[in-house]
């Protein structure tokens, strides 16, 4: 492994008027501040036609029953159209009330 000096800085003197006067001189707001939606500050990340991604955890056990759920169907569903259904039931029935 070649070994070399540590290469020198260049210092360069900038008066303590510069200095005042740059942090006098302030910053600027945007012209525009836009105002986002609440549905666009809680979600982060929006896919292809307007879904946003979610995580569920869930316990074994109610897998479980929601496995054994959908095998009773004589269609079986997905897990996911299953908790899409689920959902939607709920919605309407916190809509009704």
């Amino acid at each position: 492994m070649a070994l070399s000096k540590k290469p020198t800085q260049i210092k360069t003197s900038v008066s303590e008027e510069t200095v005042t006067a740059l942090i006098n001189k302030g910053g600027s707001v945007p012209a525009v501040i836009s105002e986002k939606s609440a549905s666009e500050k809680t979600h982060k990340k929006v896919l292809k036609g307007g879904q946003v991604p979610i995580q569920l955890r869930l316990t074994p056990e109610i897998v479980d029953v929601i496995d054994e759920l959908i095998g009773k169907k004589i269609i079986p569903v997905s897990r996911h159209s299953w908790f899409m259904n689920a959902i939607a039931e709920q919605i309407k029935r916190e809509q009704t009330e």
